[in-house]
């Protein structure tokens, strides 16, 4: 998915059964795919220099 610098995007994953954790990447065109962040199902996590939060909705 792509936006504008500066402007809010919402990703959604989607998935089945048990995982122990979920981890999101960017990657940007010719380049190697960035480590985001890692977060665990029943805990939400921030990453306030990114303006990211990751958190499951199940």
């Amino acid at each position: 998915k792509q936006a504008l610098a500066g402007k809010d995007v919402t990703l959604i994953c989607n998935y089945t059964g048990t995982v122990n954790n979920l981890q999101w990447y960017r990657q940007y065109p010719g380049s190697k795919p960035e480590h985001l962040i890692m977060f665990f199902e029943t805990f939400p996590k921030s990453e306030p220099a990114l303006r990211l939060t990751a958190a499951a909705d199940k």
